[in-house]
């Protein structure tokens, strides 16, 4: 056991360092964006556009990376991805025209696509328990469940066939994975939820519902 988590540790800390120097080279272009207008002469514009390319590309490019890494892994992945975005971060101080940073910087956009190449590696050396322990936890109220320790948040709301609508009331009792509402009367509860939390497995979790009255209702889950 101890030699596990020993080798979940070095992997996790080798993609953080992977993911800082993907990141690194992603912003590359915007944090010396002040010397590349002085150097060619940019307008604020041209100076926006040149910031915002790489920006747009590692937004577009998260899909298709990111279904590469569930493919082949995101070992290979991220390797090949450091090594190809090397390319254009070795290119940037030889750039002589406005153009032809533009190109260096649209390739350079590749880098922001790592995010789910990261996140996906990282889960898999990850223990469920430990990555339910980083999240962010919710907190209950009268109108929110808090499921699987607070990762998950579920509210109500109900709608009459008039129009009036109305949040749901969290009611007892309460599990880990289920809540009971009551949507009109209090103390009464008229609907179940239940959430099965499948993200460690399949980055999913799936959320069933019943209801005991014929009013309409919607479900919100907040992670």
């Amino acid at each position: 056991m101890p030699e596990e988590t020993s080798s979940n540790g070095r992997h996790v800390l080798l993609s953080t360092l992977s993911f800082a120097v993907c990141f690194a080279a992603w912003g590359l272009i915007s944090a010396f964006a002040p010397r590349f207008r002085e150097q060619f002469g940019l307008s604020a514009t041209q100076t926006a556009f040149l910031v915002a390319v790489p920006v747009l590309l590692g937004a577009l490019a998260r899909i298709p990376v990111g279904l590469l890494a569930d493919r082949f892994g995101g070992r290979w992945v991220f390797s090949i991805l450091m090594l190809v975005v090397a390319v254009p971060a070795w290119l940037v101080p030889g750039a002589t025209t406005y153009r032809s940073l533009l190109v260096v910087a649209f390739f350079l956009g590749l880098a922001g696509s790592s995010f789910p190449v990261g996140v996906g590696y990282v889960s898999r050396w990850t223990p469920p328990a430990r990555q339910a322990a980083t999240a962010p936890r919710l907190r209950p109220s009268e109108t929110r469940a808090c499921l699987h320790s607070g990762r998950f948040g579920v509210e109500l709301t109900w709608k009459k066939g008039n129009g009036e609508t109305g949040p749901g009331i969290v009611a007892v009792p309460t599990s880990a994975s289920a809540s009971l509402f009551s949507l009109i009367v209090p103390d009464n509860w008229s609907a179940l939820v239940k959430l099965q939390d499948g993200c460690a497995a399949t980055a999913k979790c799936w959320v069933y519902s019943a209801r005991a009255t014929s009013k309409s209702r919607s479900a919100f889950v907040t992670l």
